[in-house]
């Protein structure tokens, strides 16, 4: 999974990787904030990658 850089990844769906290991699946992109630091569902995004269909 490529590391949250900071910017919101080039894709429609994306998987998501948080700091304490969760992974949320299938997500849209756009509904989260990238900057590095912010919280989503109370902890930071690590990495993420496209959704394989």
């Amino acid at each position: 999974m490529p590391r949250n850089t900071g910017t919101p990844p080039p894709h429609e769906r994306v998987d998501l990787r948080l700091e304490n290991g969760w992974v949320c699946r299938n997500r849209d992109p756009s509904k989260y904030d990238w900057r590095l630091g912010s919280q989503c569902i109370g902890m930071p995004i690590a990495s993420w990658q496209p959704v394989k269909q």
